[in-house]
C-alpha cells in the first residue's frame, strides 16, 4: 500500500473477487447448474458471450446481443432475458469479513464507492445490492464510464464525480494490473485476496 502524505478520506472497492465471492478456485459459481438448466456446453456459452470484453464493458455493446446470438447458434431453447437472471440469480455471495468492514469504516466517517468493470446490465443489478453493503454510496461502473479498469480514465472518473484527490483515496481490488494502475496515479493501493484479508484489516484505519 502507498502511503500519502494527506488525510485518507474514501476508500474505492472492486466488486467481483473483494466484496463478491463469487469464483472461488477460479470457477463462476453461477455456471454450476447451466448446462442442465439450458442444454448446451457452458464453455461454448461463455466463450460466445464473454469473449473479448471490451465492447461490453465499455458500454458499447449489450450483453443480450450477445447471448441472442450464443441461443440461434447453440439451438439453446431460452431467452436472453432467462439466462441473464440466471446468471444474476446465482452470482451474489457476499464478502463477510468485507460487509464488516464496510460497516466499521462508515462509522469512521469515511466515504465509500465501489469501482467495478461491467456491462450496463450488471452494473444495475450492482446498484440493486447496495443495501447489503450499508456505507458504498455509489456503484461506478465501467460500462457508463465508457472506460474499464485498468484504463486512467475510469480511475479518474471516480475522482472527478466524488472531488477528491488520488492521494486521498483507498483502493483495492484483486487484480495486481488494477491496482499497479490506480498506484501510478497516486491512490493508495491494496491488492485483496481472501489470504490478505487479515493484512487489508491491519491496513485499514481503526
Amino acid at each position: 500500500m502507498i502511503v500519502s502524505n494527506v488525510p485518507l478520506r474514501a476508500v474505492l472497492w472492486d466488486f467481483d473477487g473483494v466484496l463478491n465471492v463469487n469464483a472461488p478456485g477460479g470457477r463462476f459459481l453461477w455456471s454450476k447448474g447451466f448446462e442442465d438448466k439450458f442444454g448446451a456446453p457452458i464453455d461454448d456459452f461463455t466463450d460466445a458471450v464473454f469473449g473479448g470484453l471490451d465492447g461490453l464493458l465499455t458500454g458499447a455493446e449489450d450483453i443480450f446481443d450477445r447471448i441472442d446470438g450464443w441461443i440461434t447458434g447453440s439451438g439453446a431453447d431460452t431467452t436472453p432475458e432467462a439466462v441473464v437472471q440466471h446468471w444474476l440469480d446465482n452470482d451474489f455471495h457476499p464478502n463477510v469479513r468485507i460487509q464488516q468492514a464496510i460497516a466499521r469504516l462508515q462509522r469512521q466517517g469515511l466515504r465509500q464507492a465501489i469501482l467495478t468493470n461491467a456491462d450496463s446490465r450488471r452494473a444495475d443489478w450492482v446498484d440493486g445490492l447496495l443495501p447489503q453493503f450499508p456505507g458504498i454510496e455509489q456503484v461506478f461502473a465501467s460500462a457508463r464510464i465508457g472506460h474499464a479498469k485498468p484504463a486512467t480514465e475510469a480511475f479518474q472518473a471516480v475522482l472527478d464525480a466524488m472531488e477528491l484527490t488520488a492521494g486521498e483515496v483507498l483502493f483495492i481490488d484483486d487484480s495486481s494490473t488494477n491496482v499497479n494502475a490506480a498506484g501510478s496515479m497516486g491512490f493508495r493501493t491494496f491488492r485483496y485476496s481472501p489470504l490478505a484479508h487479515d493484512a487489508l484489516e491491519w491496513s485499514l484505519p481503526r
